[in-house]
């Protein structure tokens, strides 16, 4: 039986902010760049290194390949009506070498300036 293999239907359009920009200061640096915002309900939660009772759910945008691949401390938020600002931690490759992948970029909601919004212990 042959498997279907399917990427992430990329329903979003995303703004990026790179290089310690601060959106509130810079214009965006790339623009439009197709998305998926995830969030996964059995997601692990990241420990800040500073502050270990401060826990926080990674937002997780899948992104095509080849578009644009983002790096950490990237800041990227939904372009039009929004759900706030997110900041990149870490980029993997989902599903290598098959048809179906796709980038997706780990992320914690921040503040415009890059401050990651804790939400509290779980």
């Amino acid at each position: 039986m042959a498997r279907i293999y399917t990427v992430p239907n990329f329903n979003l359009l995303i703004n990026f902010w790179t290089g310690g920009h601060n959106p509130t200061l810079f214009p965006v640096d790339v623009a439009n760049v197709p998305g998926q915002r995830y969030v996964n309900s059995r997601s692990p939660m990241v420990i800040l290194w500073h502050d270990r009772g401060t826990w926080l759910y990674p937002v997780i945008l899948r992104l095509p390949l080849g578009v644009y691949t983002p790096v950490e401390a990237d800041i990227w938020q939904q372009a039009g009506p929004t759900l706030g600002f997110y900041l990149v931690q870490w980029v993997e490759r989902i599903h290598k070498g098959f048809p179906n992948e796709y980038l997706a970029a780990y992320s914690l909601a921040c503040t415009a300036g890059g401050t990651p919004i804790a939400t509290g212990p779980p």
